[in-house]
């Protein structure tokens, strides 16, 4: 009973647009870092850049090379997913709102 709700939970969440949502809004914000930090330079270039301070911070969250990192592309996964449930669950109630269509209904 327990797996049954966790994986009806899973669904929910991911079929939800509120999900898809955030998702964009995540990579929208990564989107903008790698283009604001210039991506696959060499290491001394970030080095002298950012200091010795941010530069393995930033080395760690691999924003130096961030469309090709592992977290990017989990979310753009994760985008895809959520997307595609979000379709299938929301395709039988459009089709029949498309097949009940009177153009010249009367009220």
């Amino acid at each position: 009973m327990r797996h049954r709700s966790t994986s009806r939970a899973l669904y929910e969440l991911l079929s939800s647009m509120r999900f898809a949502i955030s998702l964009l809004t995540i990579l929208g914000i990564a989107s903008i870092i790698g283009t604001v930090l210039k991506q696959n330079e060499p290491y001394n270039n970030y080095l002298n850049q950012f200091g010795p301070f941010w530069f393995p911070v930033f080395e760690k969250l691999e924003l130096y090379t961030v469309y090709n990192s592992v977290w990017f592309l989990t979310i753009l996964g994760f985008l895809v997913l959520s997307t595609s449930t979000c379709i299938v669950r929301q395709a039988r109630p459009m089709l029949r709102d498309m097949r009940s269509f009177r153009e010249s209904a009367r009220e």
